[in-house]
């Protein structure tokens, strides 16, 4: 059997950046959102370290997934309800007639056209 390398409270503490106390905290409210499940060994407790470091990677991939979903409702705003603005309606015409433009230059209706 392989030796298992262990965390102790103070090591998760300066792994994730917060007091022991605040650790402590969260697991007395049982957070486990907010700080890895632990296991006692003996009196105390100790977090495997492949566990905590898959945890870990696992908060890395949900937040950049999160922060992915939040640049694309960023990138689709919204449908504006309510009545248009002036610059709205104004581009709103401007492709009307862009498009018109366009359909009339297109090849299918040149080949229509009946010289006179």
């Amino acid at each position: 059997m392989l030796p298992q390398r262990f965390y102790y409270i103070e090591d998760i503490a300066s792994l994730l950046g917060k007091s022991v106390s605040a650790i402590y905290g969260h697991l007395s409210r049982k957070q486990y959102d907010a700080v890895p499940p632990p296991m006692k060994l003996g009196r105390r407790l100790v977090w495997l370290v492949e566990t905590t470091e898959e945890w870990i990677n696992a908060k890395v991939i949900c937040a950049k997934a999160e922060i992915y979903k939040q640049m694309q409702e960023i990138h689709t705003a919204p449908k504006r309800r309510g009545r248009p603005s002036k610059a709205e309606m104004r581009k709103n015409e401007n492709t009307e007639i862009i498009l018109k433009i366009l359909s009339k230059n297109s090849p299918k209706e040149a080949n229509n056209e009946k010289p006179e």
